[in-house]
């Protein structure tokens, strides 16, 4: 139940509605592909932190520069997946995962993508599931 202090609140999604369109129009799929790529900037810099590490140490451990790390921390660079890899690999030391969904049916398939040694990628395991 809601109260008379509560009655001017709106949802997060409702914002975005307002402000970006419904899902999957132009505009909100504009808005979520930069909130991706913010993400996974933020996500790098967390783990490149959590290391222990400048931007050059990192730079320097997957062979990029350090104006490219923070391009891609600050979203403002596209990175290719094979660089993504490596700097997860060589630079940090982890695996990558990826999720894709389709966003017009109620499956979610989840693929694992390893990095072997020399460079070459494997499906570790696909899973499809219902979204919740």
């Amino acid at each position: 139940m809601m109260n008379n202090k509560n009655k001017n609140l709106t949802s997060f999604d409702a914002h975005l509605d307002e402000q970006y369109g419904l899902s999957g129009t132009p505009a909100r799929n504009c808005y979520e592909d930069g909130f991706e790529v913010f993400r996974l900037g933020y996500f790098l810099e967390e783990m490149r932190r959590a290391k222990g590490l400048t931007q050059e140490q990192l730079a320097a451990k997957c062979k990029t520069t350090k104006s490219y790390i923070s391009r891609i921390e600050n979203g403002a660079s596209d990175i290719r997946l094979s660089t993504l890899m490596r700097i997860v690999r060589e630079g940090l030391g982890g695996k990558l995962s990826l999720q894709v969904e389709d966003r017009r049916s109620k499956l979610r398939t989840v693929e694992h993508v390893l990095s072997e040694p020399a460079g070459k990628t494997t499906r570790k395991k696909k899973v499809v599931t219902k979204k919740k």
